[in-house]
């Protein structure tokens, strides 16, 4: 499913889905060498249910520009 996104523009983790996004994800990362940019967000388990994972952090949103 992941190759389906590559190289897309869209939102900011808009490919984050199942089966991507599962009880097992804890991190997921869009960066772009060419542009000089890095995204991250930390995943931990859902409280209370044990087949999916919530966004834990906020959005690491990095530039080199910066």
């Amino acid at each position: 499913m992941i190759e389906s996104w590559a190289g897309r523009a869209g939102a900011p983790f808009e490919w984050v889905k199942p089966p991507i996004l599962n009880a097992m994800t804890r991190l997921a990362v869009e960066a772009d060498p060419a542009r000089g940019t890095f995204r991250a967000v930390g995943y931990e388990a859902a409280p209370g249910e044990e087949d999916r994972a919530v966004p834990a952090t906020q959005v690491l949103d990095w530039s080199a520009a910066s």
